[in-house]
């Protein structure tokens, strides 16, 4: 992230201040997995668990994240609770173990992911600021490939072309 990434590295002491103020939480560890956000447990005043969210420079959460989550009001995904346009932040209720650490068998897991989904896919209020599928299917067809190559081709090329037939029918 070069410059930028180290300054705003410096920031995050202050900005978790600042957040930890204006929305009553106390911030914990850091969680890993994230590529575009830093993501940190929380918890409010009562000791209700919640997420923070902070934005890597030149993402956007206040973008398409963001009204995601205004959308489907907790539906499918995790409840907004506030945002911080200035910090790029923002408070999500915490929903508990990530899917991948409770060692389902493949069944259980997709059926799990199949209700989240069912509740996640809905209506847009506003279908005109929403990404169509055939848009997302072409950026997903170009990343899928971009990263293939990036890491290797960690994957058997049949696994990619079927990857990028199934991007292409949508």
């Amino acid at each position: 992230l070069g410059q930028e990434g180290a300054q705003w590295e410096a920031s995050i002491p202050k900005v978790l201040k600042d957040l930890e103020g204006r929305w009553g939480i106390t911030c914990g560890e850091r969680l890993h997995g994230g590529t575009e956000s830093l993501v940190f447990e929380a918890k409010r005043g009562d000791g209700e668990p919640v997420l923070l969210k902070l934005g890597l420079p030149d993402t956007n959460l206040m973008g398409g994240a963001l009204r995601t989550l205004q959308q489907v009001r907790g539906h499918g995904y995790p409840m907004l609770l506030e945002f911080d346009v200035a910090h790029n932040a923002i408070r999500l209720e915490r929903l508990g173990s990530p899917l991948a650490t409770l060692k389902l068998s493949g069944n259980k897991e997709r059926r799990a992911l199949c209700h989240a989904l069912t509740k996640a896919w809905c209506e847009p209020d506003e279908p005109e600021i929403w990404v169509n599928g055939a848009d997302k299917a072409e950026w997903l067809s170009i990343f899928v490939q971009g990263m293939w190559e990036i890491h290797g081709t960690p994957f058997k090329p049949r696994v990619l072309e079927a990857a990028l037939d199934s991007a292409k029918s949508r």
